[in-house]
């Protein structure tokens, strides 16, 4: 399996797209999921166990979400060890700038040796406006 598709298939496999798990939890079947405005965006990433771990030992990890082509915001990615390189945090603790619609996501990795880059699919989510005010 080549990287890409590996990495691509992570993406998937954690709800950073849209899956049977992640739409019942969210707005239905044919929905992508919601996230409410306001309140702090975290997720988790998994790399997948095709990758030894380390792999991802001198690769740089970035993140960010666009709604309409425009940047909404910048996630923060960090490896929960980077010694293993296998499980990452996205973090996104102040959202309240954000506007409500159609959003999107995807995590770029870049090989500082050679400057190879590939990223996840892209994932979409709804930002929803939070009924309680902050």
């Amino acid at each position: 399996m080549t990287v890409a598709k590996t990495i691509i298939t992570a993406a998937s496999a954690v709800g950073l797209v849209s899956t049977p798990a992640t739409l019942a939890a969210s707005a239905g079947p044919t929905s992508p999921p919601q996230h409410k405005l306001g309140d702090s965006f975290v997720r988790s990433f998994v790399i997948p166990a095709a990758f030894a771990d380390g792999y991802f030992v001198g690769w740089t990890v970035k993140s960010q979400i666009r709604s309409v082509g425009q940047l909404v915001d910048d996630v923060v990615t960090s490896w929960l060890d980077p010694v293993t390189t296998r499980n990452m945090l996205l973090t996104v603790t102040d959202t309240s700038a954000w506007k409500p619609g159609l959003a999107e996501i995807d995590v770029q990795f870049k090989r500082t040796s050679d400057g190879f880059v590939m990223s996840t699919t892209t994932a979409q989510f709804v930002i929803i406006s939070d009924v309680t005010a902050p």
